[in-house]
């Protein structure tokens, strides 16, 4: 059944910092369909709604993981440009990291796909998140139903398995993170119970294999991965022309 919000106009779609093919896939998906009103874009060359009356504000947003990061940030403190200031946001993203996932759960963001999404995927889901609903895909959402059974790692275990990342050993990690060897090594044994691992060499490849980590980082909690830290956030804001 045909929404009041669809029947009115159709839903405006900027897509933008994805890779040219992606957009390009994009845009074209959404344009077959008359339901949709898709344009390329970045958040710095919005006209101002207030200036031309004829720029009417976006109904969704779909960008890639690292700038959808920084636009939700933007939107909490009504930083974000007039024009997409109360868009949905609809990330499409060519990982799967548990990190990304959880994080733009608790953001809030609504759309998460992966890059292997259908058209009719893609118009489901942009069409999901313009009502203000959440939409994963089903890859995601098998991969979100699986995370659901795990167990989540604890702010000192993620630092411990970031030292693992870079090849520690106990006592540099104690030296590094301030802790006693006795704790480091508690730590690495909860993250061999939680990863289900045998030594520190497979906590460190199924961690990069869940997104945990990212091969060569080093970090377990890589800039580009989505995270609720502010202080993350406030190093590399999303700029926005004035």
């Amino acid at each position: 059944m045909t929404s009041p919000h669809e029947s009115a106009r159709p839903i405006r779609v900027l897509v933008a910092y994805l890779s040219p093919l992606v957009t390009t896939g994009v845009v074209v998906s959404l344009g077959s369909q008359r339901a949709f009103h898709a344009q390329p874009g970045t958040f710095d060359a919005l006209p101002d709604p207030a200036e031309q009356a004829c720029a009417e504000p976006f109904d969704v947003v779909i960008t890639g993981k690292e700038h959808a990061l920084r636009l939700a940030q933007a939107m909490r403190g009504q930083a974000a440009p007039r024009m997409i200031r109360h868009a949905r946001i609809f990330v499409i993203n060519q990982g799967s990291g548990e990190l990304d996932l959880r994080g733009a759960l608790e953001l809030g963001i609504l759309g998460y796909a992966a890059a292997t999404l259908t058209h009719e995927q893609l118009q489901d889901g942009v069409r999901t998140v313009a009502r203000g609903l959440r939409y994963v895909c089903p890859h995601t959402a098998r991969f979100l139903a699986d995370l659901m059974t795990r167990e989540s790692l604890t702010a000192r275990e993620t630092e411990v398995l970031g030292q693992l990342a870079r090849g520690m050993d106990n006592k540099t990690i104690a030296q590094e993170l301030g802790m006693a060897i006795g704790t480091v090594k508690a730590h690495i044994k909860a993250l061999m119970s939680k990863l289900d691992a045998r030594s520190r060499t497979q906590v460190v490849t199924i961690a990069i294999a869940r997104g945990l980590v990212v091969p060569g980082a080093g970090e377990s909690a890589a800039p580009g991965a989505f995270s609720c830290d502010a202080e993350a956030v406030t190093h590399s804001p999303l700029r926005f022309a004035a």
